[in-house]
């Protein structure tokens, strides 16, 4: 009898390893509404492209958006803007708090002369402005001095009732200024859903309250606070991943994932000013991975390194140097760029042995910057210039994985296809 049992189970065994099934898992295809409730099961979230060469929507379709939100919202808004050109969202803005909802708005300080504002201020809507000039002390007897520049809330978003919101880099701008629109891309995301919304929720608070990135303690340490207790959420189509700075510091976090990648590194953003980049970049070049990184021409004087310890170069420069030197080109392309920073990773197979990974797609509304707070030189007066920083500047990051369950799904392959279209135009 126990010899009957263990060919009977042999057999199971060697049946099992014989199956040829895909175990992949089948896509849900199904509607993500529950039958019973008209509340929605997953938080529903979609990437945004603005361009001017008809991939994505236009800068109006944008403000069209953004004004139906604050007009559709009933109990609060609350908002954060980098800049804001637009009256249009301005004087929605300024209709709901007139029929009673609780607006609450952050912006950057150096932001302060854009129209949109002064529509708010004319229409009575508080603003609470943050991240200008600061004299910054690391150690005792040491100060750093900061322009308003070099302290940046890049927070481009409104959220309305803390279920929908509405996100872009680089702010909200003017669609009847075509000169402008004609060279700007932009990128964000719209979402609905109380867990996504609620996190971001809690970021803007603590600015409508006064706490920026320059919001120092005496040790000289950031008051701002990250209590989120999760960064994946589930949407329809996959998950998506959302962090928030000066809590984390999104420039590594970038670096690290350019490190980690297994295919391809593509970067499209509006600075180039992080020295630890182009460290990364060269070191995926000699590992004979696809790089291609766009910039615009003003870039070029942004960030610096030493040759040699005695002469200060650009970081664009840098790093074609660097490649010029490996018997590389064409890794650099300067044309207009996205504001803020998109990081695309493993979009293709990979070019060493074939094999196609998850990719991902980073996107960012903090620019390039450097991950260190202050540079090496000193002023006459014994205090060190600042820098444009991670350190110093409010933003969020937003990662969209690649859905191998269903492989051309979800928003990767959108953002996929916009950089190839980027990267294309003359």
């Amino acid at each position: 009898m126990s010899r009957t049992a263990t060919l009977l189970a042999a057999l199971a065994l060697l049946l099992g390893a014989c199956d040829t099934s895909d175990p992949r898992p089948e896509a849900f295809g199904g509607d993500t509404a529950p039958v019973h409730t008209e509340t929605d099961y997953f938080e529903k979230f979609e990437a945004i492209i603005v361009s001017p060469e008809g991939t994505g929507i236009t800068a109006a379709a944008l403000e069209q958006r953004a004004v139906s939100l604050v007009a559709e919202a009933e109990g609060e808004i609350v908002a954060a803007f980098a800049r804001l050109e637009s009256t249009a969202i301005a004087e929605a803005l300024v209709a709901a708090k007139d029929r009673g909802l609780s607006v609450f708005i952050a912006a950057d300080t150096d932001a302060r002369g854009d129209a949109g504002f002064a529509v708010l201020r004319d229409g009575g809507v508080p603003v609470v402005f943050g991240n200008g000039p600061i004299t910054w002390s690391p150690q005792p007897g040491m100060n750093v001095r900061r322009l308003g520049s070099q302290n940046r809330m890049t927070h481009t978003m409104i959220i309305a009732d803390g279920l929908r919101l509405l996100a872009v880099t680089g702010g909200f701008f003017d669609p009847t200024d075509e000169a402008a629109v004609a060279s700007r891309w932009q990128v964000g995301f719209a979402a609905v859903g109380q867990i996504f919304c609620k996190d971001f929720r809690h970021t803007l608070r603590q600015l409508v309250a006064g706490t920026f990135a320059t919001t120092l303690t005496l040790f000289g340490a950031s008051t701002s606070a990250d209590g989120n207790n999760r960064t994946v959420y589930p949407i329809e189509d996959g998950v998506v991943e959302a962090y928030y700075g000066p809590q984390e510091p999104l420039a590594k976090h970038m670096i690290d994932e350019i490190y980690r990648a297994r295919s391809s590194v593509w970067i499209a953003s509006q600075t180039f000013a992080n020295e630890a980049l182009v460290d990364a970049l060269r070191y995926k070049v000699r590992a004979g991975f696809d790089v291609r990184v766009l910039v615009p021409t003003s870039a070029r004087g942004e960030g610096y390194t030493f040759d040699d310890y005695t002469e200060r170069v650009g970081l664009v420069q840098a790093l074609e140097t660097a490649l010029a030197a490996d018997g590389v080109e064409g890794v650099i392309r300067e044309k207009a760029a996205p504001m803020g920073t998109v990081v695309i990773l493993d979009a293709i197979r990979s070019p060493i042995n074939g094999s196609k990974y998850a990719g991902q797609a980073l996107i960012s509304s903090q620019p390039l910057s450097s991950t260190i707070a202050f540079g090496p030189t000193e002023l006459r007066d014994g205090s060190l210039p600042g820098r444009p920083s991670d350190v110093f500047t409010d933003g969020h990051m937003v990662v969209l994985r690649e859905n191998n369950a269903n492989p051309g799904t979800g928003d990767f392959p959108a953002a996929v296809a916009w950089f190839e279209a980027l990267w294309e135009v003359e």
